[in-house]
């Protein structure tokens, strides 16, 4: 379930940005559902759960950002 959960997520960020314009409260619910179906397969393996990090939040935010503004999808900007 959760493979199909990050294929749904991959999915939306095909899409063009000018039709993707969620409120940051349907992105923080999001967000939360990402680490709930994370920790469900965590808890199968015996790992502990995830928590979110609001520092890691606000970066993942700003390189999303980057990546949107500069047309670009890679773990770091372009050279």
């Amino acid at each position: 379930m959760f493979r199909y959960l990050i294929a749904s997520v991959a999915i939306g960020f095909l899409m063009p940005v000018e039709t993707l314009h969620p409120s940051y409260s349907e992105i923080d619910i999001l967000r939360n559902e990402v680490i709930a179906h994370t920790n469900i397969e965590r808890m199968i393996y015996n790992l502990p759960p995830l928590e979110r990090s609001q520092l890691l939040t606000v970066a993942a935010q700003k390189h999303a950002e980057d990546m949107a503004n500069h047309n670009f999808y890679a773990p770091q900007q372009p050279l």
